[in-house]
């Protein structure tokens, strides 16, 4: 994907158009490969990571560390398995391997080898999908 700002554009506007959680998430601030949305629900953010070869949809713990790292990791174990099976990728759990990194939880949307009208269209729906499922599950951990 040559430009992000284009990528972003369609990802915002058709996630909007579908998923009342889109109009939160802003360019990243530290980033210029991100989408942030800020606390999704306390000290966890959620983020459209823009790679070489797919997107990455991150669940990053922040501040407060124990509060969100207690919040993702419940969010990890419960709905793991579902959310994988649904989307058809799976999560993957990282820990900080460093006191600067945060705890994360992670699912890579690769490219599609053809590259057509038609399968970016499908890219943008499975990743703003995936994405949704993945907000409303940590959102249910924390009530």
């Amino acid at each position: 994907m040559n430009n992000a700002n284009i990528f972003f554009e369609h990802l915002i506007d058709y996630g909007s158009n579908h998923y009342d959680h889109f109009t939160r998430f802003n360019r990243s601030s530290k980033y210029e490969n991100e989408l942030e949305y800020r606390n999704v629900v306390r000290g966890v953010h959620s983020i459209f990571s823009l790679e070489e070869k797919g997107v990455r949809l991150v669940f990053e713990a922040r501040m407060p560390k124990r509060v969100s790292t207690k919040t993702i990791r419940k969010f990890f174990d419960i709905h793991n398995e579902v959310i994988s099976n649904k989307v058809g990728i799976k999560m993957i759990w990282s820990d900080p391997t460093n006191n600067l990194e945060s705890t994360k939880v992670s699912m890579f949307h690769e490219f599609p080898l053809k590259q057509t009208d038609l399968t970016f269209k499908n890219l943008i729906k499975s990743l703003t999908s995936s994405m949704n499922e993945m907000i409303l599950a940590v959102q249910s951990v924390e009530l």
